[in-house]
């Protein structure tokens, strides 16, 4: 097994998960994305795109985009922090 180092997030992983937020946000209209500014709002808009079946399950990038989401509400949350492994 490998040693894992962790490091904070570089200007280019910052950019990759904004990348990744704005496949979720796109199906957000301007009420939506008031919600989405508090965790609940998140989890609400993922709950909704699983709910509408959005993506396919084919579909990785967009999976991981919902991932990155729900990653958000734990930042937002609990405290956590994004790191790089």
């Amino acid at each position: 097994m490998t040693d894992q180092t962790l490091s904070p997030l570089g200007d280019a992983d910052e950019q990759r998960l904004s990348e990744h937020r704005a496949i979720v946000t796109r199906y957000l209209d301007e009420d939506g994305r008031k919600k989405y500014e508090a965790a609940a709002g998140k989890l609400g808009t993922l709950r909704a795109l699983l709910d509408a079946n959005v993506f396919r399950s084919d579909q990785t990038y967009e999976l991981q985009s919902m991932g990155i989401v729900l990653g958000d509400v734990f930042v937002q949350d609990m405290g956590f922090h994004w790191l790089i492994v």
